[in-house]
């Protein structure tokens, strides 16, 4: 009998062992915070919404989640623009929109940034756009907690500065709704040359459902934008906008 039961506690504790050892193979690491969800309904369908920052071995990325609480979704009634921050609230990777191109019964729809290779301390906040049955509403999502802490960062409410053209810049982290945005917000180019992108060019307004079908079918989700000095005018580098599905 003790002998049966030194060998079933070795048996357990080998168990035990392949249970919980960490797993080697693909990414040496990965970590990963979301963002406290939103939920809404818009022309009868409800929306639960959020925003993740995630990194493993290979780099950082964020990544904007619509989680539908209904079983069938129209092409285009989903819109998603996810955009990756630093810890100073400057921007180092967006999506640009991209909208369900399919109809159907889906879980969630998820739309992740191009992955950031540069060391350092990001964040992640996402706009969601559902069909109202006459155009778009948009929202934001709240913002991630930074990747290597679980409480959200307290980040004060900067006021934007004006340029000599009378445009105003700035991080949009801060900005509560596109309406809040900066005319020129704070990026981070593809050559690392830190400058801004307009607004109005990341921000795409497409604001009925034939514009966004018709965006859907021009497959030009993917697109490479102006990094301007802080006069709104003179060109420094360039931001691409690659939405991964």
């Amino acid at each position: 009998m003790k002998r049966f039961g030194l060998l079933k506690l070795l048996v357990i504790a080998i168990l035990v062992f392949c249970v919980t050892m960490p797993s080697f193979q693909g990414n040496a690491y990965a970590a990963s915070a979301n963002s406290p969800e939103k939920t809404v309904t818009v022309n009868g369908y409800s929306y639960t919404y959020y925003s993740g920052v995630h990194n493993n071995s290979n780099g950082t990325w964020g990544r904007g989640v619509v989680k539908l609480n209904q079983s069938y979704l129209p092409v285009g009634y989903v819109g998603i623009n996810a955009k990756l921050y630093d810890s100073s609230g400057r921007l180092w990777s967006a999506s640009g929109w991209s909208y369900n191109n399919n109809s159907g019964n889906f879980e969630s729809i998820v739309v992740d940034t191009i992955t950031i290779v540069s060391k350092g301390t990001y964040y992640a906040k996402s706009e969601m756009q559902f069909y109202n049955g006459n155009g778009y509403t948009t929202y934001t999502s709240n913002a991630t907690p930074n990747l290597q802490r679980s409480t959200v960062n307290s980040i004060p409410n900067n006021a934007y500065e004006v340029n000599e053209n009378n445009l105003t810049y700035g991080s949009d982290y801060y900005a509560q709704s596109i309406e809040d945005s900066p005319d020129l917000i704070q990026a981070i180019g593809k050559n690392g040359v830190e400058g801004y992108v307009y607004s109005k060019d990341i921000n795409l307004e497409l604001n009925t459902l034939s514009e966004v079908l018709a965006y859907i079918n021009s497959e030009q989700s993917n697109f490479t934008l102006p990094v301007y000095a802080k006069d709104g005018i003179t060109i420094i580098d360039t931001f691409e906008l690659i939405a991964e599905l």
